[in-house]
C-alpha cells in the first residue's frame, strides 16, 4: 500500500493485480471523504464472482469497519428508468385511445353528412329536381 496526498485529502491507494487470462489494468481503491460514497470500477473479466470476492477481501482490508455493498450500473439505470417506461406506455396508450376516438368522431361526422345530403337529394327529387 502506498500513501498519497492530494489537496487536503489523505487517501490510501491499493493496487490489485491478478493473473487473469486477459489483460487487466491496475485497479485503485481510494478512501475518500464522506461526500463520496461510491467507487466505479470498469472491469474486463469473465469470472465475475472471483472479481467480486477479490474486491470484497480488499475492501475489508482497507475498511474493516464498513460493510461491502456493490451493484451494477446497468441494473441501477434500468431500475431508475422503470417508472419512465411505465409512463411512456401510459402516454402511448392514451394517445392511441385519443386517436381512436378522433377517428370514430370523423366516421360519425361523415355518416351524418351523408345522411343529411341523402335527405336533401330526396327532398329535391320530390320537388321535381332532375
Amino acid at each position: 500500500m502506498e500513501r498519497i496526498k492530494k489537496g487536503d485529502w489523505s487517501n490510501t491507494k491499493l493496487s490489485l493485480k491478478k493473473a487473469y487470462s486477459q489483460k487487466v489494468e491496475p485497479l485503485g481503491l481510494f478512501k475518500i471523504d464522506e461526500d463520496f460514497k461510491y467507487l466505479i470500477i470498469d472491469y474486463n473479466t469473465d469470472d465475475l464472482s472471483e472479481l467480486i470476492s477479490t474486491l470484497d477481501d480488499t475492501f475489508i482490508q482497507v475498511f474493516p469497519e464498513a460493510p461491502f455493498h456493490y451493484f451494477f450500473l446497468d441494473e441501477d439505470f434500468n431500475r431508475q428508468y422503470a417508472s419512465e417506461e411505465k409512463i411512456k406506455v401510459l402516454f402511448t396508450s392514451l394517445t392511441l385511445l385519443g386517436l381512436l376516438i378522433a377517428c370514430i368522431g370523423l366516421l360519425g361526422l361523415a355518416s351524418f353528412m351523408t345522411q343529411q345530403r341523402t335527405r336533401e337529394i330526396g327532398i329535391r327529387k320530390v320537388n321535381g329536381a332532375p
